[in-house]
């Protein structure tokens, strides 16, 4: 039987042994002692003290009490840094108990045993290990271990995985330009081998680094950072501009021959977006791919940019109707580099920038998610963010700071240091970021249990289960090539997660 759930429940699955295990600190089994439940020595309740100089709401963070292993434990993880060493316990056990202690040993600050009936107010070390010790009576007694789990890093932290990285997907080595998109579920890469000929690759999963790779014989020369994906046909510019389309990804036919485009933006629904030149003055110009008819537009706003323009993002809102098509930096006709965000809206373009990005050229935009307690309780609220990598500065050296913006373009600030790209990852401009979700699943075994939550829920994910397996959606950044200060390709797909979203979740 599956259950599936999409908003937070009233129960909470404690995954005691595989949330250890991933994500905190402590990892230790659980006693596999055999149990008969026993009323006398059992714990009724257990939290810790308020201390905001520890952290906020201390006293808010839930204890799972696991009775058949005799363990207490917080499946969701303290902050990273947090400090164990001195907090108080409010533990609760039935009259029946004659004695309880606590046992510290192997901690930083304190190892020795305390009468926690005597003592309630006594700090404990949960640095090491601590065990509760309850007693009713001379032949009824119980063990319990007690963990304050711990993040070893932050959960917010962008995960960019060296050993995960793999190369383009080219016939021959050295590939000189590439271009990468998402395609109906599909990622289709263009790519230009070093010989001067063209490949195409396709995968539905390129966390598998298994891609479809064909020789690609065209009528005409591509420009290979135009390939645009929209509906169900793909898009290309000869070197000449004019526009080409497939259906297929091999055969690919002239559309609206007699037009010319400088470069494709984007597709915005049934239309292509791009510019033309007339007259050597940039105007934006459109394709309505469902009629196949070409129009020239306006001349472009003073300001926008005409060439290493960011690759065309569409955010769609559940308060509109309508999308809104983004896109960031570039050089203008002035040949100024663009600090501005510009929007389209299906009819006109305009700037939404309040606080810009820095001015860059070929900057890579990216769709993602950070989720943020709320000042009311420990519940973790998802956001969607966009995120700025790379690019190129006024004088000519490479953006190596990622960027965040949480309106939309409106407003941008530079990530959390927890954010940035790790040292491995170097320098680019024009790299291509695809977002792909994939179904990551836990085996549970018998290691978790069903528990009432508190209320507010710590959920945090969609998921399922089925059996002993959870099921949950997990995002995976995918970056494809760039260019480094050589203006040579990066022959690599870095692959990033948001290192909480890859923890088996919280329900």
């Amino acid at each position: 039987m599956k259950i599936k759930v999409f908003f937070p429940h009233i129960w909470v699955l404690t995954l005691f042994s595989i949330l250890c295990l991933a994500c905190n600190e402590k990892s230790d089994e659980p006693s596999a002692e055999a149990y008969t439940p026993t009323p006398s020595v059992a714990v009724n309740s257990f939290s810790l003290q308020a201390n905001t100089d520890i952290m906020p709401k201390l006293d808010s963070v839930y204890f799972s009490i696991d009775l058949d292993h005799a363990v207490i434990f917080n499946a969701d993880s303290l902050p990273v840094g947090t400090d164990i060493t001195k907090l108080v316990a409010n533990i609760s056990f039935p009259n029946t108990v004659t004695d309880a202690t606590l046992e510290m040993t192997g901690g930083s600050v304190r190892q020795e045993i305390i009468d926690y009936k005597a003592n309630s107010l006594d700090s404990i070390d949960f640095s090491g290990k601590v065990l509760l010790r309850l007693s009713a009576g001379e032949d009824l007694s119980r063990t319990y271990t007690i963990k304050v789990n711990v993040h070893k890093t932050n959960p917010d932290t962008i995960v960019w995985d060296k050993m995960a990285s793999t190369s383009l997907p080219s016939r021959l080595k050295n590939p000189r330009s590439q271009k990468t998109v998402d395609h109906n579920g599909t990622v289709i890469s263009l790519i230009e081998e070093n010989d001067g000929s063209f490949s195409l690759a396709s995968t539905p999963n390129p966390a598998s680094g298994v891609f479809s790779i064909t020789p690609l014989s065209l009528s005409f020369t591509p420009q290979v950072r135009s390939l645009t994906s929209c509906n169900s046909r793909l898009y290309l510019l000869s070197d000449n501009g004019h526009l080409y389309a497939s259906g297929n990804s091999s055969d690919w036919e002239a559309v609206a021959p007699t037009e010319k485009w400088d470069c494709i933006i984007g597709a915005y629904g049934n239309e292509l977006v791009g510019l033309s030149l007339i007259n050597g003055e940039y105007h934006h110009c459109y394709l309505s791919t469902e009629y196949g008819t070409f129009r020239n537009g306006e001349a472009v706003e003073s300001g926008f940019p005409v060439k290493d323009l960011s690759n065309f993002a569409i955010f769609a809102s559940k308060w509109s109707d309508e999308s809104t098509g983004l896109l960031a930096g570039g050089i203008d006709v002035e040949g100024n580099c663009v600090d501005q965000t510009w929007a389209y809206d299906g009819s006109s373009w305009t700037t939404i920038s309040n606080i810009s990005l820095p001015p860059l050229a070929g900057v890579t935009l990216a769709p993602y998610y950070i989720y943020r307690k709320t000042t009311s309780s420990l519940k973790l609220s998802e956001f969607s963010v966009w995120l700025a990598f790379g690019g190129v500065n006024p004088d000519g050296t490479l953006n190596s700071n990622v960027y965040l913006s949480y309106d939309t373009g409106v407003n941008w600030i530079k990530a959390p240091q927890y954010m940035q790209f790790p040292d491995f990852i170097p320098a680019f401009s024009q790299a291509d970021a695809v977002v792909v979700k994939y179904n990551k699943s836990y085996d549970l075994s018998n290691a978790w249990k069903a528990r009432r939550a508190p209320k507010p829920s710590i959920a945090r994910v969609a998921w399922e289960v089925d059996d002993n397996k959870v099921m949950w959606e997990c995002p995976y950044i995918f970056l494809f090539g760039g260019f480094n200060s050589n203006n040579q390709l990066n022959d690599l797909i870095w692959r990033g997660v948001l290192a909480r979203l890859s923890y088996p979740p919280l329900f």
